[in-house]
């Protein structure tokens, strides 16, 4: 299920449930705190899963765009974006993560910054004026960090 089916399904979950944001959000930390054993196929496909906790999802169906506001955390394929708010353009696949926004890679490093533009796939972006935590502690700071391939982070 690509990014773009995973914010429309939960858009529609959310529009069709009596379920308050808090509901939600517990439901949701029950089903991550859960011990599941997955087959090697089924880890595969969650490589490709997106999963978006927020307290309050919109959907501008003119715009076709996604806002997520409080507590926001996408997670996809070993990368987790954290930020206060999110807009996703479907049209253009691009995230604006604004406000304390971190990024954990799948390597454990974890970049901070308050604003940052990324691909809907967690793999192509950009920020400026970023400091993180590589996994080994070392520090960094950069005046502009690109993250490229989902793989690769190149500091300027």
């Amino acid at each position: 299920m690509t990014f773009k089916n995973t914010l429309a399904f939960v858009t529609s979950y959310l529009a069709l449930t009596s379920l308050t944001h808090i509901d939600v959000r517990a439901a949701h930390q029950a089903f991550l705190n859960a011990n599941h054993q997955t087959s090697a196929v089924e880890s595969q496909k969650q490589e490709h899963r997106t999963l978006l906790f927020a307290d309050t999802i919109s959907y501008n169906q003119q715009k076709n765009t996604v806002k997520a506001r409080g507590h926001v955390e996408i997670s996809r394929g070993g990368v987790t974006l954290y930020a206060d708010q999110i807009i996703y353009d479907q049209n253009a696949d691009k995230i604006i993560a604004l406000g304390n926004v971190r990024l954990l890679d799948a390597q454990k490093n974890i970049t901070f910054t308050d604003r940052f533009e990324i691909s809907g796939d967690l793999k192509q972006g950009i920020s400026e004026a970023v400091k993180g935590i590589m996994a080994d502690d070392s520090l960094y700071a950069a005046n502009t960090f690109k993250r490229k391939n989902g793989t690769h982070n190149q500091l300027d």
